[in-house]
């Protein structure tokens, strides 16, 4: 990876994690142009969610349907069990599709992929990957170019720009007041667990998937204290079995009679697989872009506000392993889950008082805790993302946010419209960033397909004599392997 600079880089890709790399792989192979990320962090590629994992943390997803490539759905599976022995999982030789491996393992593997891709189109064909280590601040544009200015003072020119920031900041509705170290905002930092007495009552606000990751490592660490677990409805991922996802004739007739008609021909199809709601769950994945795209705006939002929370837990599931060991936990009530609302944070020094109201109630209770971890999913409106790029371009009319305010809004190929709704030529947005115009924005699977399609959209783009998208040639200089 370079970290030299070049005049006149001619693909821009902001944020340098799962999302972004995805993509710099794709034009990378497909294009004739450089590639320059822009990322703080001192590697791009695993980011946040598989960068800063530790090793006992294993991935949600079975390894079967990791890959990085789309074209080579075992990709990954193969060379875990080539490559895993000799980064230090041994076990790692005898997976299987169905297997869960570590999350660093697969930070590796995904920075492998964009190394690799580097050298061999720098080899055959010139192009360059460059990785700019600062943080976007603002965006101009002026007629075909673009320009970035940077948290160290440089700027970046390109003729196209991504927007593959992942994530925003984790959710946060309530006040933090004093000082102290008790408060951590970001689950995966060292601070999460640091000085933390081994037996001292730990908060954790939020009750998804992070939550499980950080309970896993608290114990991991020594912790034996009690912890709370609180989110708006209480609700936590179900374990995952072994069920095959069922064929499901849904469609557009459904979707149009709305949310209710959606939720109950999915009941009908979990009766008809005799309870089997996983099969259903996994059925609804192949056909659920074009069930969301049918749905009202109206209907969307319902979906959101009512059936997302119970929607999540079933969708995105725990390993077995992480189950049984989250199931002993409060089976022996050093683990509790409740549906409450956090009003205040007040920390004082290595402790937090925190004012809580359990849902259902008027009444509030005050609790102090060795150490509080907000847990929470990412917010997802422009305006409080934690993004100066974003709020720049959001404020010079650059970029506005979708219609559900959940990311930004973006035509079918992924290119920005601006304030008023006009494609901002040149400007594309990836992954997290087009959650609420696309059902599945997230998971890997879904932002590999995102890559490639954007990828030929971009290609298509820069093409001086053609702007339709070309087909691709994959396996032009041997990358898959």
């Amino acid at each position: 990876m370079r970290y030299a600079t070049s005049p006149k880089p001619k693909i821009a890709i902001v944020g340098g994690g799962f999302s972004g790399a995805a993509v710099a792989a794709r034009l990378l192979r497909s294009t004739k142009y450089d590639v320059e990320m822009i990322e703080s962090r001192p590697r791009v590629g695993p980011g946040l969610a598989y960068g800063d994992a530790q090793p006992y943390h294993i991935l949600n997803v079975p390894a079967g349907r990791m890959s990085f490539w789309t074209e080579r759905p075992r990709h990954f599976l193969e060379w875990a069990k080539r490559n895993g022995p000799e980064l230090g999982w041994p076990e790692a030789a005898m997976a299987e599709a169905h297997s869960y491996l570590p999350r660093e393992l697969y930070g590796f593997y995904v920075a492998e992929q964009l190394e690799r891709t580097d050298r061999e189109v720098s080899e055959y064909h010139g192009r360059r990957l460059l990785h700019r280590r600062a943080t976007a601040m603002t965006l101009d544009h002026d007629r075909d170019v673009f320009r970035l200015a940077l948290d160290n003072g440089e700027s970046v020119r390109a003729e196209a720009v991504i927007i593959a920031t992942g994530h925003g900041r984790p959710t946060r509705s309530w006040q933090v007041t004093g000082r102290g170290a008790a408060y951590v905002e970001y689950p995966w930092s060292k601070e999460a667990t640091a000085h933390l007495n081994s037996v001292a009552p730990v908060l954790i606000i939020g009750t998804g998937l992070t939550m499980v990751d950080t309970v896993l490592r608290l114990k991991r660490e020594g912790h034996c204290g009690h912890i709370t677990a609180i989110s708006r409805h209480g609700l936590m991922p179900r374990r995952r079995g072994d069920s095959e996802a069922c064929v499901l004739e849904l469609g557009v007739r459904e979707a149009s009679f709305g949310v209710r008609c959606l939720f109950e021909a999915a009941r009908e199809a979990i009766s008809r697989n005799r309870g089997d709601w996983q099969a259903v769950v996994d059925g609804l994945r192949p056909i659920s872009e074009h069930l969301w795209s049918a749905l009202s705006l109206t209907e969307k939002r319902r979906w959101l506000r009512h059936v997302q929370p119970i929607w999540n837990v079933h969708r995105h599931r725990m390993p077995e392993e992480s189950a049984e060991t989250i199931a002993a936990l409060i089976a022996e009530d050093r683990l509790e889950v409740s549906a409450c609302f956090v009003e205040e944070i007040e920390m004082s020094g290595m402790e937090a008082r925190v004012r809580l109201r359990p849902r259902g109630t008027t009444r509030s209770r005050t609790h102090t805790f060795g150490r509080v971890i907000n847990c929470t999913p990412g917010r997802s409106d422009l305006a409080s993302m934690g993004s100066p790029l974003l709020a720049d371009m959001e404020k010079k009319g650059l970029a506005r946010a979708n219609a559900l305010r959940c990311g930004l809004d973006c035509d079918e190929s992924g290119a920005l419209l601006d304030a008023l709704g006009r494609r901002l030529s040149g400007a594309f947005a990836l992954g997290p960033m087009r959650r609420g115009l696309l059902f599945e924005a997230s998971a890997v699977p879904d932002i590999c397909c995102q890559a490639d399609d954007l990828a030929q959209v971009v290609a298509a783009f820069l093409s001086s004599d053609d702007r339709q998208p070309k087909e691709r040639d994959v396996h032009a200089i041997g990358l898959a392997r």
